[in-house]
C-alpha cells in the first residue's frame, strides 16, 4: 500500500499496463512511485521530496 492504496510492487514499468500505477525500484536505488506511460505525481497526489507511507 501506498498511503492506504493498494499499488502493486513492480520490478519494471514493462511489468504494468499503461496507465497503471506502480512502486519500482529505480537505477540510483530509489524507491520510485510511477503510473506506466502516466505521471506518478497526479496519480499519487505528491512531489518531489513530499513524504509518503508504504506498508509492505
Amino acid at each position: 500500500e501506498v498511503d492506504g492504496v493498494a499499488t502493486p510492487v513492480r520490478r519494471s514499468y514493462a511489468h504494468t499496463d499503461p496507465g497503471k500505477r506502480l512502486l519500482t525500484v529505480g537505477s540510483h536505488g530509489n524507491v520510485e512511485l510511477a503510473v506506466n506511460r502516466g505521471r506518478g505525481d497526479d496519480a499519487f497526489g505528491v512531489s518531489a521530496g513530499d513524504e509518503v507511507t508504504v506498508v509492505w
